[in-house]
């Protein structure tokens, strides 16, 4: 489990510098084709975000620490509740962009915002998590 923590961790902490990075360089419209498959890393990132987080969320409810409001405590549920609001965002962004509704639609272009700058934060810390072993102290 510690080797594919890791892997997980490598995946989302590349997502969030490829996604950090290239939602800065696309102001300037070099290459805007890179979005589409940065929308399925997305994804995956979005899908091993929700499952990690909830399984950290889950060892330390399991372990009974979650009766009092700690660090650990506040990570583990900013985390978990930050990946599912990521998520339904992304999802309900991109399956609206692949069935191409109205691709000038405002709200979507803000909620892109919100998914493009948050996303990375919440990738790049439970990334680090996870690479570091998964081990809070």
């Amino acid at each position: 489990m510690d080797a594919l923590r890791r892997v997980v961790g490598a995946v989302l902490l590349l997502t969030a510098v490829l996604v950090g990075i290239y939602f800065v360089v696309d102001q300037l419209e070099i290459l805007p084709f890179l979005w589409p498959p940065l929308n399925y890393l997305m994804a995956v990132a979005a899908a091993l975000g929700v499952i990690f987080a909830y399984l950290r969320k889950h060892s330390l409810e399991a372990a009974g620490l979650d009766r009092i409001v700690t660090r650990r405590y506040l990570e583990a549920n900013i985390l978990f509740y930050g990946f599912i609001a990521i998520a339904m965002l992304f999802f309900w962004n991109w399956f609206d962009l692949l069935v191409d509704t109205d691709p000038q639609d405002t709200d979507r272009h803000i909620v892109w915002i919100i998914v493009d700058t948050v996303g990375p934060l919440l990738w790049g810390a439970l990334g680090m998590h996870l690479l570091r072993g998964g081990n809070d102290d």
